[in-house]
């Protein structure tokens, strides 16, 4: 029998996802955990949420939110979330 996981996770950009889904267990802004950006991103799943340590933000918004303009830098997981993420789900 398959052994349950410790935690999981479920990352997509806002958008429709939700419709599917229902509410993320999380919602975050990349520069709430130290990154540049401001690209809004959901998390379903059972983890235990990091907590945020929002910088003030210097600059406006670069994300882009159509397909068509996203770049594949678009999809890389900030790293002071992901630092965030895995130092409170080993």
């Amino acid at each position: 029998m398959a052994q349950k996981p410790d935690w999981w996770a479920l990352e997509n950009p806002r958008n429709k996802l939700r419709r599917y889904l229902g509410p993320p267990r999380l919602e975050f802004y990349q520069w709430e955990y130290g990154d540049p950006g401001h690209k809004p991103t959901c998390i379903w799943g059972d983890f235990v949420a990091p907590m945020k340590h929002p910088k003030p933000r210097t600059k406006p918004s670069t994300f882009r939110t159509t397909q068509e303009n996203a770049s594949p830098h678009d999809a890389v997981t900030p790293p002071g979330f992901a630092r965030a993420f895995f130092q409170v789900n080993p």
